[in-house]
């Protein structure tokens, strides 16, 4: 055993969103994506969950201070930034607390890639921007109805658009993107892009309840295991493809790093 012991933390692979995140590491379903990740990265990363239910990148700007570690309290070496589902959400009366217009929604994106105390990391972390998924509006307009609401708060065609501007602010930034709505949309048969131009996309009431969005989302919104799988697939994919150095599979252990024996070796 070596004499001296490596002192802190590891560094972190921190997950910044909203209740899809922060719903991320329950297994009591089954597959579950932070508990996946953080297995894969186990004893070479810790992976951080920073998910805050109802939260939008308003609200993402507000408490990045309290969520963030400074440079001298731990490395993040990977952060993922996951909103848009709160953004997206048009109808009332989350209207007034969570709706973010499209223009905002990126301008706040940019402003967390770029964010001072983000900067202030040596080397700074390596970011990935997600997509919101898609939204099942006709299992979301049935609860919606049950729960006294006389109109769909959210729409897949309007939730698109803002899939779609994630894209481009990561486009315009250099910062890689599991775009999963687009990958949700693909498992369903979509080929359409971001917009409908007359065809009812998957997932709207207009084209009717889809099977395959809902074994992808649990209630329309959130996601089953089955969809937290597809994203651990598409986050590993993009760190494979842009930080391949990075990946589980190419990062030491602390075990190899420090010479840790395994117990049973008593030489």
């Amino acid at each position: 055993m070596p004499s001296q012991l490596p002192v802190g933390p590891l560094d972190q692979f921190l997950l910044f969103g909203d209740s899809i995140t922060e719903q991320s590491y329950d297994q009591e379903r089954g597959f579950a994506f932070a508990s996946a990740l953080q297995n894969a990265y186990l004893l070479k990363l810790d992976v951080i969950n920073r998910g805050f239910g109802g939260y939008n990148t308003k609200n993402a700007l507000e408490i990045l201070p309290a969520i963030l570690p400074a440079p001298s309290q731990a490395r993040v070496r990977f952060l993922a930034i996951f909103f848009g589902a709160n953004d997206s959400n048009l109808g009332p009366p989350l209207v007034e607390t969570q709706y973010v217009s499209i223009p905002d929604f990126s301008q706040n994106l940019r402003d967390l890639i770029s964010h001072p105390l983000i900067a202030a990391h040596d080397p700074p972390p390596r970011i990935i921007l997600i997509s919101p998924p898609p939204i099942e509006e006709t299992f979301i307009a049935r609860e919606d109805l049950k729960n006294g609401y006389t109109e769909v708060k959210r729409h897949n065609r309007n939730t698109a658009l803002y899939a779609e501007a994630v894209t481009k602010v990561g486009k315009e930034t250099g910062t890689p993107v599991v775009d999963l709505w687009s990958v949700f949309m693909a498992k369903a048969g979509w080929v359409g892009g971001y917009h409908e131009d007359g065809v009812p996309m998957p997932g709207s009431i207009d084209a009717g309840f889809s099977e395959v969005l809902k074994s992808l989302l649990d209630d329309g919104v959130h996601l089953t295991p089955a969809g937290y799988k597809i994203m651990y697939e598409e986050v590993l994919k993009v760190i494979g493809e842009n930080w391949p150095d990075q990946t589980p599979e190419a990062l030491k252990s602390l075990r190899d790093l420090h010479g840790l024996k395994f117990w049973w070796d008593t030489e």
